[in-house]
């Protein structure tokens, strides 16, 4: 579809790549702020992500990192909307924001065995955040459903010949997960 639009041209691609991790970075906003209600922690937070030099340097310049991007912003929005649905509907899984989740989580099941990484961050905030959220359990509905639907998917692509990725031949998912933590804290 790019090529259609740009054809040769690599400003177009930058472009995309651009206003992608401009949404990317405007979402990290929204989390931080629903998080710890303070918007200029938000802003800082949004600004470090989106002014980083690593590896986020190298994929806005890279033609080839749409995937990484859309990736990026589908995960974000899946943690914000299992957050936002623990603030507001106090987990329920009849919610409109876990319906939401649960589809894009179902997108990323598709995608890549990588989403165990949401899981793992979906459980540090419902860990780190177990007083300000009332004490509800912290292996609530919504995350069992989630860790259900994740082994589902894992299983599938295991059993139809999907190729796992490197992630996951060296160390297990947990392995990931604990670097995938490690990388956002």
């Amino acid at each position: 579809a790019e090529y259609r639009l740009f054809g040769l041209h690599m400003t177009g691609y930058y472009a995309v790549n651009l206003a992608l991790h401009g949404l990317n970075a405007f979402l990290l906003y929204m989390l931080v702020n629903m998080l710890f209600a303070n918007a200029r922690l938000a802003i800082l937070a949004a600004l470090l992500f989106a002014f980083t030099v690593g590896s986020y340097g190298k994929v806005l310049l890279s033609l080839a990192s749409l995937e990484l991007l859309l990736l990026t912003f589908l995960y974000l929005l899946i943690l914000y909307s299992l957050i936002r649905n623990d603030f507001r509907h106090e987990g329920r899984i009849r919610s409109p924001w876990f319906v939401l989740a649960l589809g894009l989580f179902t997108i990323a099941g598709l995608t890549k065995p990588t989403m165990f990484s949401l899981l793992g961050c979906l459980l540090a905030y419902k860990l780190f955040f177990f007083g300000r959220r009332g004490g509800r359990p912290v292996l609530s509905a919504d995350i069992l459903i989630l860790i259900a639907a994740g082994v589902a998917f894992y299983a599938a692509q295991r059993a139809w010949g999907v190729h796992t990725p490197i992630a996951f031949s060296e160390g297990g998912a947990i392995h990931f997960t604990w670097i995938s933590f490690k990388n956002i804290f």
